[in-house]
């Protein structure tokens, strides 16, 4: 496991540009060498050695770090939550809260329950990760990409659970990518519109419907709604480019609109009861394929040839380089002495 620790340090060497920025890291597997002084048995107390602008890298263990509180602009990356199991295991959070302090932030390639977003909180980035709701609280700057977000208990409400909500007025954010099971919830653009929804799959929650409930003042491009409707729940003022709904009528006698057409679907009818996560291509008959923006296909897969993007990835792997193979000598070394290492890794774009 020892390459494993390595490759997250060489991937953080490519990402740090300041010479005051550090690197700490988490590791709670049973066993592990804390020798070292930037390796810490949980990751609140790597949080707590971190200074603002350090980088957290959370060795994969599928052992939950519990709650954390980010305080500080800290960029703190994990191994995924569903990695390859003969890479790593995944990183696991009980949930997050980003303080008025934590301004700057990036979260990515964590398994979590609630992640809370407080007032004031500005410029937060939240990548590849696998939650149950995402909570804002004002503040302005967000970029949320290539998130699964699915509330898992019913609570209540016509959206049949919210995923997502807005409790005090937000601006500037950019949700892409993403993949949100329940409703979104009070969520206002304002006037111009500064909140923009871009290449995401809107499903119904588990026991009910799901998409934009009681939301204004927004922009959704090149996504697709399944259970999900935009006709049961209509979003005031919203503008709706390139997209594509299938869902159960009002009387809950049939599905209408466009069957997106996934591969090897196994729902019953325009329902996600039974959704599984990986079932995300489309097939070649989808009405959703080529619909979007420079004729790339809908929801979260592909992208805007013209931009640079990494669309959904159902592992959660953070945006860092990986390393996929790793071959050093078996025998010691004299002090002194040269060692050679063989390393493979490949970006996650």
């Amino acid at each position: 496991m020892k390459q494993i620790i390595c490759g997250f340090i060489l991937s953080a060497m490519a990402l740090i540009t300041s010479a005051q920025s550090n690197i700490q890291i988490a590791d709670n597997r049973p066993g592990a060498d804390l020798t070292p002084g930037h390796v810490h048995a949980t990751l609140t107390a790597a949080i707590g050695a971190a200074s603002s602008g350090d980088s957290i890298f959370v060795v994969g263990s599928g052992i939950s770090h519990g709650a954390i509180i980010i305080s500080d602009e800290l960029y703190i990356f994990g191994a995924g939550h569903h990695p390859d199991p003969a890479f790593s295991s995944y990183s696991e959070l009980g949930s997050v809260n980003f303080t008025d302090f934590g301004d700057g932030s990036v979260l990515s390639g964590f398994r979590t329950g609630f992640v809370t977003i407080e007032n004031n909180a500005d410029n937060i980035e939240i990548s590849d990760c696998w939650m149950t709701r995402l909570i804002f609280n004002g503040g302005s700057g967000y970029l949320i990409e290539g998130n699964f977000i699915a509330q898992t208990t019913n609570s209540g409400g016509a959206c049949g659970g919210v995923c997502v909500i807005q409790i005090n007025p937000m601006s500037d954010a950019m949700f892409r990518f993403n993949i949100f099971q329940g409703g979104i919830s009070n969520m206002d653009g304002g006037n111009p519109k500064t909140i923009f929804f871009d290449q995401n799959l809107f499903l119904a929650a588990h026991w009910g419907y799901g998409g934009l409930c009681g939301c204004s003042n927004l922009e959704i491009t090149n996504s697709i709604f399944l259970g999900a409707s935009t006709v049961m729940f209509p979003c005031t003022d919203c503008v709706f480019t390139d997209y594509v709904e299938w869902y159960w009528d009002a009387g809950l006698t049939q599905c209408v609109g466009n069957d997106p057409l996934f591969e090897n679907w196994n729902a019953y009818g325009c329902s996600t009861n039974w959704y599984n996560f990986e079932n995300l291509t489309l097939d070649a008959l989808s009405p959703a394929k080529g619909a979007g923006n420079n004729n790339q296909d809908l929801g979260v897969l592909d992208h805007d040839p013209n931009l640079t993007l990494t669309p959904y990835d159902s592992a959660g792997y953070p945006p860092l380089p990986r390393i996929s193979k790793w071959v050093s000598p078996t025998k010691s070394i004299q002090a002194g002495g040269t060692i050679q290492i063989t390393i493979d890794a490949y970006s996650n774009n």
